[in-house]
């Protein structure tokens, strides 16, 4: 691999990092704000997972930059470069100013000003903007995949289903899932042998993602439902195809709310690329 070849490869990577960074932030930021405890501890701890992130995405961003200044003085390309720079330089202020989005109302999603200036640039290239295009779909789809997820209870309620079981459950969203997203896998057994808890429903493969439907209908077969799950988290490390993992507890109204579910779900120390979702049902 040559010099050129090795910074395309890494920009690329570099970029697809700070896509997953920005998202994993907003995420977090949404559970913090929507959750404060008032304990000092507990909020404490979510506002240093949140700052780490904050920096690794600035981390990220000063090699994604050299790599990219790399790029193109090897072609030479030495005014686009001062060109370059000098708006790079706006985003380097300050660390807060790099993390700044912009809310879009085509898509209702807050994007990272830093990471439109980087594809603003890299654009005239064909070999970078296919990658950052391609990565745009894919993060508009995740976040289509999640409402959808989180509006499970608004699906079987338009289809006039109460359901009493993890079948009924995904059996319902079955149809909007095949209809919505490109060749969805509705496996009969776990793919992954050492599994014994988390055995997904639905496997998105473009996506890289996994899901499955819990059913609880009250707070102890929920904690034990959570603590399952958990047990197999090792178990998916590292998967060749599969490395987002959503699990999905349909519960009856009065269980848990949505905030204190977020809490548990962090104090259990999930993964950062395992999400859990609670809907309340019927």
């Amino acid at each position: 691999m040559d010099k050129t070849d090795f910074e395309i490869k890494n920009i690329n990577i570099l970029i697809g990092k700070l896509h997953s960074i920005y998202l994993d932030i907003q995420y977090n930021q949404e559970i913090f704000e929507g959750h404060k405890t008032g304990d000092p501890e507990i909020d404490v701890d979510y506002q240093y997972e949140i700052s780490e992130m904050e920096s690794n995405f600035y981390f990220y961003a000063k090699q994604l930059i050299k790599s990219i200044q790399v790029y193109l003085e090897i072609h030479n390309l030495l005014k686009y470069l001062d060109s370059f720079n000098a708006e790079i330089e706006k985003s380097f202020e300050s660390q807060k100013e790099m993390l700044e989005g912009t809310f879009s109302m085509e898509n209702g999603e807050l994007h990272s000003n830093f990471l439109e200036v980087i594809t603003l640039y890299l654009k005239p290239f064909e070999v970078f903007s296919k990658k950052v295009k391609n990565e745009n779909n894919k993060k508009k789809e995740l976040r289509l995949l999640e409402n959808t997820l989180k509006n499970t209870s608004v699906i079987l309620k338009r289809q006039e289903k109460i359901p009493t079981s993890e079948a009924q459950v995904y059996n319902g969203v079955k149809l909007v899932i095949e209809t919505v997203f490109t060749a969805p896998i509705f496996p009969s057994e776990s793919f992954q042998k050492t599994a014994k808890c988390y055995k997904p429903d639905i496997l998105l493969p473009h996506l890289g993602c996994a899901i499955e439907y819990k059913y609880a209908i009250n707070e102890t077969k929920l904690i034990e439902t959570i603590d399952q799950i958990l047990i197999d988290v090792k178990g998916y490390k590292n998967h060749p195809t599969y490395h987002k993992f959503y699990a999905v507890f349909y519960v009856k109204p009065g269980i848990w709310t949505k905030n204190k579910f977020k809490t548990v779900w962090k104090e259990k120390e999930f993964p950062t690329n395992w999400k859990g979702i609670l809907v309340l049902g019927e």
